[in-house]
């Protein structure tokens, strides 16, 4: 008679572990801002797909990377890592752009995952402006 109370005991506290070892996810997206009045000519890389060129229009805004992994998502802090090649020129061969879009103080972070546990998305903006181009 005590076996199968013992059993029961065992699943529940088998259970409980596996609850609280699962790893928290993290999950955001990347977007470069085109808030010049040139088009721009972003070439990237990610972890799944190989080159993409995609031409941005002046005064448009482009999602170019939805991400998302294992680990909490308070720790997450460097956008460009999840692009392992990424390279943004100025479709007029004329002009450079003298923001580095590898760099990643160039980058503006949003997270709003101050605890383990929380799952809200993360933004990463690359703003291009007139300014950063000469």
């Amino acid at each position: 008679m005590k076996q199968p109370i013992t059993i029961s005991v065992c699943i529940i506290l088998i259970a409980i572990l596996l609850l609280m070892s699962c790893d928290p996810g993290h999950s955001g997206n990347s977007y470069v801002r085109n808030e010049s009045s040139y088009s721009l000519k972003l070439k990237y890389k990610t972890y799944q797909k190989n080159d993409t060129i995609i031409i941005i229009p002046p005064y448009t805004v482009l999602n170019i990377l939805h991400f998302g992994g294992l680990g909490s998502g308070q720790d997450f802090d460097c956008c460009p890592c999840e692009l392992p090649e990424i390279s943004l020129s100025v479709s007029d061969s004329s002009k450079t752009i003298v923001k580095n879009i590898d760099e990643h103080k160039n980058w503006v972070l949003a997270n709003p995952n101050h605890r383990r546990f929380e799952n809200e998305e993360i933004i990463c903006d690359f703003v291009i402006e007139d300014t950063d181009i000469q």
